[in-house]
């Protein structure tokens, strides 16, 4: 059935569909992108001994690395 098959397309709404969308979702996601742009500005990010080259990775729904990813930051002067 199409309707259900609808419905379970949508089963996982972290911040919500529509004209019910989250009011957050657009103030988390800037606020994650100045997280990110203030560290660059300060650290350069490298590999280290412990990186995995190449990177184990999990195919799921969603694609991560298996045991997270190990580099070191180091300061900008």
């Amino acid at each position: 059935d199409k309707e259900e098959l609808k419905h379970q397309q949508q089963a996982w709404m972290p911040f919500g569909l529509g004209p019910r969308q989250c009011i957050g979702m657009r103030f988390a996601l800037m606020e994650m992108k100045m997280v990110l742009a203030r560290l660059l500005k300060k650290y350069t990010i490298e590999k280290c001994d412990e990186t995995l080259v190449p990177l184990p990775i999990n195919v799921n729904a969603i694609t991560s690395p298996k045991d997270g990813v190990t580099v070191r930051l180091v300061g900008r002067n």
